[in-house]
């Protein structure tokens, strides 16, 4: 089974959004003619602290001891899980 992620970075949910249209009617056509299963993440949504000294030395500490559980990779990792 194919992973998608969709990554929407549409604001202007309550407006009708030409480029969603777009993405959304792809994303159903995928669903037809493949196996596939898709992750959305909408951006609006996410919270992305910025990044400070002691946060860079604590996401390095983990990337060098290979541990990508925490929230730092959330995204990353969903993009690297995909197809």
């Amino acid at each position: 089974m194919k992973k998608i992620l969709y990554v929407s970075a549409c604001v202007k949910r309550d407006i009708d959004s030409r480029t969603e249209r777009l993405a959304q009617a792809y994303l159903q056509k995928c669903l037809e003619f493949q196996d596939c299963s898709i992750t959305t993440v909408h951006l609006e949504n996410t919270v992305m602290p910025p990044l400070t000294g002691k946060g860079l030395a604590e996401r390095e500490e983990a990337i060098r001891k290979g541990d990508f559980s925490g929230s730092a990779f959330e995204l990353a990792v969903k993009f690297a899980s995909a197809d």
